[in-house]
């Protein structure tokens, strides 16, 4: 069937999966695992400085708070665009407001580098 992702991403992996074969669904996977793996520990935070919860509630919604991305890309293009758009742009105001310079500092310029593999991701 035709892949799920657009042409950003034959001119993006043009190189590296001409040296390396790789299922174009494999990077797909791989960038959503990256995005997890840079907002997770973020968004956990956050929720423990913001809200009253408990760690274990708090990783959760990390984990769902860092899958929603994943979640629009499946939505249509315009719609995906503009919940991305207010979602890292409301994520990185949350971020720069309630973190202190210390372990998670440079979760925010690998947070919002991620944007550039979300657009073209879709």
């Amino acid at each position: 069937g035709k892949p799920f992702y657009s042409a950003g991403y034959p001119a993006l992996l043009a190189g590296p999966l001409s040296v390396l074969d790789a299922d174009p669904w494999a990077v797909a996977v791989g960038v959503n695992l990256v995005l997890l793996a840079t907002l997770g520990p973020l968004l956990r935070h956050l929720v423990v400085r913001t809200v009253p919860v408990s760690p274990a509630a708090a990783t959760v919604a990390a984990i769902v708070g860092a899958s929603v991305p994943a979640v629009l890309l499946q939505l249509p293009r315009a719609w995906t665009e503009i919940c991305l758009a207010a979602g890292f742009a409301a994520w990185a105001a949350l971020a720069l407001r309630h973190l202190r310079p210390g372990a998670h500092r440079w979760a925010v310029p690998l947070g919002l580098l991620t944007g550039p593999l979300l657009s073209v991701h879709r």
